[in-house]
């Protein structure tokens, strides 16, 4: 098992622990905020040259320094959607000589957190941002290169962005395999049909494969999730 699809098995396991009568991107939120040990996160779609829309957030402090950045047009969920690349913060002082106007408009609470964003790039076409926050005196867990691949998958899970093997044109019974893999991560993980769909647009993505050769490996086994067992004996597809 390589590092990444580790990376994507540990994603699962967190999102399966979520509260499941959350909406789907609102879970994945929470699961990826819980990886990074941070605070606090939110979902943003969008593209640099239009209007983003902020699609989940996981408490009241995201949801204000969201809409506070949409308002003066400044911060790091702006700035990882403008450039495409990581946004991360090392102190409060740096966030107010990179961002002075949002620090100066946040609320008194913001003063002892760090934010960080992170563009959600699947198949190297940016659809959004996944933004965090964190209280300054406590580390991020995963690398930031690890963040930065997780919001990829984010994004293919929400978004898609799977190889056009995987388009219209995909024969039934490649289709046929695709709901029966779907089923066993169901019956795995108890997740509803679109859930279990979006886990395994997150590990195509991850592997570099189709969903219809992630299929395959679920119904011979080679990938296999559980609930109920937090190493999981996944493999290599």
């Amino acid at each position: 098992m390589n590092d990444r699809a580790a990376l994507v098995n540990n994603l699962t396991r967190a999102l399966v622990r979520m509260p499941p009568e959350e909406p789907f991107a609102l879970r994945l939120c929470r699961a990826f905020t819980r990886l990074a040990s941070a605070d606090g996160g939110a979902i943003s779609l969008g593209f640099p040259t239009s209007e983003r829309t902020v699609l989940c957030v996981t408490d009241d402090l995201v949801s204000l320094l969201e809409d506070v950045q949409d308002t003066l047009r400044e911060g790091p969920s702006l700035e990882a959607l403008r450039t495409a690349q990581p946004v991360v913060s090392s102190s409060w002082d740096e966030q107010a000589r990179r961002w002075p106007v949002l620090m100066k408009s946040a609320p008194p609470t913001v003063s002892s957190t760090l934010l960080y964003a992170f563009p959600m790039l699947p198949e190297r076409t940016l659809v959004g941002v996944v933004s965090l926050h964190i209280r300054q005196n406590q580390p991020l867990t995963q690398p930031v290169d690890d963040l930065a691949f997780l919001a990829d998958v984010v994004g293919a899970a929400i978004i898609g962005g799977v190889p056009e093997g995987d388009g219209d044109h995909v024969l039934w019974s490649e289709r046929d395999k695709i709901s029966q893999a779907t089923g066993m991560i169901v019956a795995q993980l108890g997740l509803s049909p679109a859930d279990a769909l979006a886990v395994l647009r997150a590990h195509a993505f991850a592997h570099e494969a189709s969903v219809s050769e992630i299929s395959r490996s679920v119904i011979a086994r080679e990938l296999a999730f559980s609930h109920t067992d937090s190493r999981s004996d996944e493999t290599e597809a």
